[in-house]
């Protein structure tokens, strides 16, 4: 089980979870630590799937399902995946990095 509430000026966040012997537990984090939290947990869930299968070429891979681009006030693009869970991650991008993207895409052999 895992959940989570926020804080109603959303400064903060309760993450709800499971300890290894089944017990509720709770973790308040502010929004800085969060956002720390989420750069770190793909990094650490990366190590820990190469270890499990004992290949260092191993992956985690989440089937794409949907993806947006839009143009940013300062005029960087946005590029945003999502999954069919509703799992999405947002990235911003200049045109250059673009252009390069889109180009190694036309290339690829899939």
């Amino acid at each position: 089980m895992v959940g989570f509430e926020t804080a109603n000026d959303g400064t903060a966040v309760k993450l709800f979870a499971e300890d290894v012997a089944g017990r509720e537990m709770a973790i308040n984090m502010k929004i800085e630590t969060l956002t720390a939290l989420l750069v770190t947990l793909p990094k650490m869930a990366s190590k820990v799937i190469k270890r499990w299968q004992g290949d260092p070429r191993t992956r985690i891979a989440y089937p794409l399902t949907d993806f947006r681009m839009e143009l940013s006030q300062d005029g960087r693009r946005i590029l945003t995946f999502g999954t069919q869970e509703g799992f999405t991650i947002s990235f911003s991008l200049g045109e250059q990095l673009s252009e390069k993207m889109g180009h190694a895409h036309l290339k690829s052999d899939g």
